[in-house]
């Protein structure tokens, strides 16, 4: 499991994921979620 802002940044830039499910609590809470959802904008 991959958690946390970057290492999901990390992903989103190498192409490595078609899918990606966050999850608040896993993803370090609810505002760094929001960020993580901001960036796919």
């Amino acid at each position: 499991m991959e958690a946390g802002l970057w290492r999901f940044r990390e992903l989103i830039d190498a192409g490595g994921a078609a899918i990606l499910q966050s999850d608040a609590a896993v993803c370090d809470g609810i505002t760094e979620w929001r960020v993580f959802l901001l960036m796919l904008i």
